[in-house]
């Protein structure tokens, strides 16, 4: 139970951590600060893009002293559908020096747009080559596109900052 007179009730700090979560400066205990912040919230994407919990911080920092290689993989080498320009914004989150680290949350965020925009360019431009000249074809019919459904594009307004998730998405009927 904490108390009024508990150092821990007025600290504003947690002592404890996860470590493959933690940053270096968190397990070291030489104080937090947003890159901190920034790399728990890179290797928690890392586990939940890649299924993979990431090499520990001081075990990679360890490699790095020795003269080895970092031993985190890279996400796009886990999971191949992550394109590499995402899995490096990740990579650079989680980077052992927090100097390296991204200075801020959005800093960040604007890393992974730029790594959005790229992908989904390269994807149009994939698309617009492919296939051509047939239709497309599909693995199972769970997977076929229902001809009265309409897909909304609310892309460009979210990255504009012009639009947030409403409470229920619009829907609408396309006859054929």
């Amino acid at each position: 139970m904490v108390t009024k007179s508990d150092p821990a009730a007025t600290s504003g700090s947690v002592i404890g951590y996860t470590p493959h979560f933690a940053s270096m400066e968190q397990i070291r205990g030489t104080g937090t600060n947003a890159r901190s912040d920034i790399y728990s919230l890179s290797a928690t994407l890392y586990q939940l893009m890649t299924n993979t919990v990431p090499s520990d911080a001081l075990a990679r920092a360890d490699a790095i002293i020795g003269g080895q290689a970092d031993t985190i993989i890279p996400l796009s080498d886990l999971n191949t559908e992550i394109p590499p320009v995402v899995s490096d914004v990740i990579l650079k989150g989680i980077e052992v020096s927090q100097e390296k680290r991204f200075a801020t949350a959005a800093e960040m965020q604007k890393a992974l747009r730029r790594a959005y925009t790229q992908t989904r360019e390269a994807m149009t431009a994939k698309t617009a080559i492919y296939g051509m000249d047939k239709e497309p074809t599909f693995k199972s019919e769970e997977s076929v596109p229902d001809p009265k459904t309409e897909v909304l594009d609310l892309e460009p307004e979210f990255a504009a900052g012009k639009a947030s998730l409403p409470s229920e998405m619009p829907t609408r009927s396309v006859g054929l």
